[in-house]
């Protein structure tokens, strides 16, 4: 849970990652099956909607990780900023690059005028 970045707020946001091997560096499977029902080895909490799924992209196909952020209360930022909900390190990305909301039932993406 703790590698997960998981809180107990249904409200705010975590962060799956596959769990690899550290020998072979294969991904541990996420469920089993025992006595016919499906098992989940990670608990993945309950997220208020409206909610957004971000994947980051990564070099090798082996490592995926998955932003789950809640917009329930309020708005996904994203940036390289420290006040922003995902952070990406980039500096081709600005402090606050862009704004996700929910309105209406619809996401609305809002670009910060950034310089890249």
């Amino acid at each position: 849970q703790e590698r997960l970045k998981i809180t107990e707020d249904p409200e705010g946001s975590y962060c799956y990652r596959d769990l690899m091997c550290e020998l072979c560096k294969a991904p541990y499977p996420t469920s089993v099956q025992e006595h016919g029902e499906l098992q989940r080895l990670i608990p993945v909490p309950d997220t208020t909607p409206p909610f957004v799924v971000l994947e980051e992209a990564s070099s090798t196909k082996a490592s995926r990780s998955l932003h789950i952020v809640s917009v329930a209360r309020q708005p996904l930022k994203v940036g390289r900023g420290h006040e922003a909900t995902v952070r990406i390190p980039d500096v081709s990305i600005s402090r606050c690059h862009a704004i996700i909301t929910c309105e209406d039932g619809q996401f609305v993406v809002q670009d910060n005028n950034s310089k890249f």
